[in-house]
């Protein structure tokens, strides 16, 4: 396990030059809005964890005490069922709870958010299945540390692991995930299509209280800067709800899955869009997204042949380099092809498994090292997927550079080869840090030491 000394651990800081600070909150959801489809409870509350630049203070720094436990107990429960365990086998859940009940996140319960000249730019993260609001705070919580606010939804489709749901007037109510994932879920395209629309409908009122200012203050964010972002059906939601094909969600019987409607336009928001291990069996056979996306992919889903071939249709790539891609996927470095759809990115990440980019690798690197069968450290494996996800919102002008991360910038303008660099290249330079010491060092800088291709297996780029 990351962590070192006597319990409780704390997870690795973040990479970032800024400190950061979380706040759970759980929002009422209107009656109007309280929808209940099949398979999915009414939905009755919002529940997202927010991740935050805060200010280097004092405060941040008098103890462990303001730190949020990385997990509740009925969370490690229902982590454990989620993962197979019998739920009736207490000796084989004792153990999981013991490792995990005292682990900390780096960042700061209710920490002020930092003050800026400029609004903030954000994301909106859709956790995969079995997805609470601290399964992915290593990825929220870096990119956060780089200036970004990270709202980290988790999702009442029943998908998360373990719930508690909070309303006024009501007891609390514990929901545990209820059933085994391979044979209830993958296999159940019916369930899994309405479990896509509560999702992608949550996403919805999400984005629509932000627009509003009931969540942060509306001068806090730039709805110019704003990114979908999410993790394998977190993925596949926000596919669904940037899909501009003006087709609806159909259950197996083609029929039309009725929702509340509002007048927000979801897909002319986002600037850019983020899919970690996209999971493409929810979705339709066709969709068409028009904004820059991102897809970061493990080698362990882009070995998975259903998965990867659809995944390659939907960012409509010609043919020619569809193929080179499935005959040669080891030994290809870039192909540029054109497509009908706005730019994408394809990037296979080195050594990497489905759940790095969770905080997984970060409870459990030796046993996620030895599943990937290969000797990079869990954490540098993550952070590549930071890494690959902030050269792309850099590219794009999603990043904003204050006082603090434009300390990282070098002056020289230019690589030794001539060719135009990136501010997060530029940080590199000014990290100090040098390839042969950089395993040796303990410094999350490390992986800003290394060129972005050494982490890539294979990337494709396709551009309208």
């Amino acid at each position: 396990m990351v962590a070192t000394g006597a319990k409780p651990w704390t997870l690795p800081e973040y990479a970032g030059p800024h400190k950061v600070g979380t706040r759970l909150l759980e929002v009422p959801v209107d009656e109007r809005h309280r929808i209940t489809l099949p398979f999915c409870p009414q939905l009755r509350t919002l529940k997202l964890r927010i991740f935050y630049p805060t200010a280097d203070t004092a405060a941040c720094e008098t103890s462990d005490s303001s730190r949020p436990l990385w997990a509740t107990k009925e969370q490690i429960a229902g982590f454990a069922t989620f993962a197979g365990l019998p739920g009736g086998a207490t000796f084989l859940h004792a153990p999981l709870s013991y490792l995990l009940s005292d682990i900390k996140t780096p960042a700061y319960t209710d920490a002020p958010l930092l003050s800026s000249e400029h609004k903030r730019p954000f994301i909106v993260f859709s956790p995969g299945l079995g997805g609470t609001d601290q399964l992915y705070s290593a990825m929220c919580g870096n990119l956060a540390s780089f200036g970004l606010i990270v709202f980290a939804m988790e999702h009442r489709d029943h998908s998360a692991s373990s719930t508690i749901i909070r309303e006024v007037g009501r007891p609390d109510e514990h929901v545990s995930y209820y059933s085994p994932v391979k044979q209830e879920l993958l296999e159940n395209r019916q369930r899994s299509t309405y479990m896509l629309a509560h999702r992608c409908f949550e996403l919805r009122l999400l984005v629509d209280l932000l627009r509003r200012g009931a969540i942060m203050e509306q001068d806090s964010l730039d709805w110019d800067k704003f990114t979908l972002m999410g993790h394998s059906f977190g993925g596949a939601t926000l596919i669904q709800a940037l899909d501009i094909s003006s087709q609806p969600l159909l259950d197996l019987q083609g029929n039309e899955i009725h929702l509340p409607s509002n007048d927000l336009d979801l897909q002319a928001l986002p600037k850019v869009a983020i899919a970690l291990d996209l999971w493409t069996q929810p979705l339709p056979s066709h969709v068409d997204v028009r904004v820059p996306l991102l897809h970061l992919v493990s080698e362990e889903f882009a070995a998975w042949p259903s998965n990867h071939d659809r995944l390659l249709d939907y960012c409509t790539v010609f043919e020619a380099a569809r193929k080179v891609c499935d005959s040669s996927l080891d030994d290809i470095e870039e192909t540029v092809s054109e497509g009908v759809n706005a730019e994408m990115e394809y990037i296979v990440i080195k050594d990497s498994l489905h759940l790095s980019q969770s905080d997984a690798g970060l409870l459990f690197p030796r046993l996620v090292t030895l599943l990937a069968r290969k000797g990079r450290s869990p954490r540098r494996v993550l952070l590549d997927n930071v890494h690959q996800a902030l050269i792309f919102l850099d590219r794009y002008g999603v990043l904003v550079y204050d006082d603090a991360l434009a300390q990282y910038s070098s002056s020289q303008p230019v690589t030794p080869s001539g060719s135009p660099r990136t501010s997060l290249e530029q940080a590199k330079d000014v990290a100090g840090l040098k390839q042969d010491t950089m395993e040796a060092s303990n410094s999350w800088w490390n992986w800003l030491a290394s060129a972005p291709t050494q982490s890539i297996k294979t990337r494709l780029s396709v551009s309208a």
